[in-house]
């Protein structure tokens, strides 16, 4: 293929409108159940060498399971837009039992710079957990920005309610007397729950 295969242009559109989201979980591990309305309408532009797609992707009144988390988020709403200077936003907002989680965030990439990205997660009581052992309410308020090479991180993961329900561990078999851990002292187990940064 030639320079001038290139540089032709590209011109094409897509729409969709999917309300049966039930094969989502043939295509993301890990999730069950899901139900939602998804809807695109995007655009092709630009080159074969520097092709745009433009345009919107949304999901609205979804829903799913998480069985590893034991969560069943709902009310979930996505908007995934991207424009001609190749800038990608994306809102996500959910529910889970009665929190709420948001994540917003802008991506970048050209071949001067490469990828930047900058994302805010925050949310109020959300269940993020609730399995057997574990049930844990989060309320997060984090900052990402990747710019090139360089990650940054900041904010703070605030668990307002936590409960730990350990494995019963009744029939747990003690070592025997005569074993001997080298360089092993417990002298003090502390967990802290503190801002990032």
């Amino acid at each position: 293929m030639g320079q001038s295969d290139l540089d032709k242009s590209l011109t094409g559109q897509l729409q969709g409108d999917i309300k049966e989201l039930s094969l989502l979980p043939a295509l993301i591990p890990g999730i069950e159940h899901t139900q939602g309305h998804l809807s695109t309408m995007l655009t092709t532009a630009g080159s074969l060498d520097k092709p745009q797609i433009i345009g919107e992707l949304r999901l609205e009144n979804g829903s799913a399971t998480i069985p590893a988390l034991g969560i069943n988020p709902e009310e979930i709403t996505l908007v995934a837009h991207s424009d001609e200077q190749g800038h990608l936003r994306l809102d996500l907002q959910l529910r889970s039992k009665g929190g709420t989680l948001r994540l917003g965030g802008d991506l970048r990439f050209d071949k001067v710079s490469g990828l930047n990205i900058q994302a805010q997660l925050t949310g109020d009581k959300a269940e993020i957990v609730n399995i057997p052992e574990y049930h844990i309410l989060a309320s997060p308020n984090i900052h990402l920005s990747l710019q090139g090479h360089r990650v940054d991180l900041d904010g703070e993961f605030f668990i307002p309610e936590g409960n730990l329900r350990p494995r019963d561990v009744s029939n747990a078999v003690s070592a025997s007397d005569d074993v001997v851990i080298l360089g092993a002292e417990l002298a003090q187990l502390e967990v802290l729950l503190s801002p990032l940064g």
